[in-house]
């Protein structure tokens, strides 16, 4: 009898865009790297920590992405701590698997999983719920256009962390990072 051996070429993750995510979950994280899966139904599963994602994205073997779940205990401790992401997905050739359900418990997700090829894990740093302390000035035209300086808390450590400004749900335009605690752009 001949016996195969077949070398699995487990997914990679390069970056997590954003790297820096608040405690209490919905931030959109996009996964890029390699082997995300050979198409959409090979995606399996994202955790972070021990949770799992919910809204899988497949956008190409290089891309993959997800809503994430609220992270943290209800005391907010996980603040400043970081969490392993890992990507699971079918074997190549393999056929479709079986996500787990929404509400699956922990012990049914983790029996999901078996047979999936998981990627190394890469790191997410959790950040406070951001906190609008001020918006200077406090009015302008309808029209936009207004350079508008937004002050709080734990706003984001980088430009990547700052998804999206809206004013009464416009998009604010020019969006620059300025610090933890303030950002500024321009009124649409």
């Amino acid at each position: 009898a001949v016996a195969l051996f077949r070398y699995a070429n487990f997914p990679q993750v390069d970056t997590l865009v954003p790297s820096a995510a608040p405690v209490g979950g919905g931030t959109v994280l996009t996964l890029s790297g390699r082997r995300l899966g050979e198409r959409a139904a090979a995606l399996h599963a994202i955790l972070v920590g021990s949770r799992r994602c919910r809204t899988l994205t497949w956008t190409s073997p290089s891309e993959v992405g997800c809503t994430l779940p609220a992270l943290y205990a209800p005391n907010g401790s996980a603040v400043g701590s970081a969490l392993d992401v890992t990507v699971y997905v079918g074997p190549p050739g393999g056929g479709s698997s079986r996500r787990p359900e929404s509400g699956a418990s922990e012990e049914a997700l983790l029996a999901s999983l078996s047979g999936t090829l998981a990627s190394a894990p890469r790191s997410l740093t959790l950040l406070a719920q951001p906190r609008i302390s001020g918006v200077h000035p406090l009015s302008g035209p309808v029209k936009g256009g207004t350079a508008l300086t937004i002050t709080g808390a734990a706003i984001g450590a980088s430009r990547a962390d700052v998804l999206h400004v809206t004013l009464g749900g416009v998009a604010c335009e020019h969006l620059s990072h300025v610090s933890n605690k303030e950002v500024r752009c321009t009124s649409g």
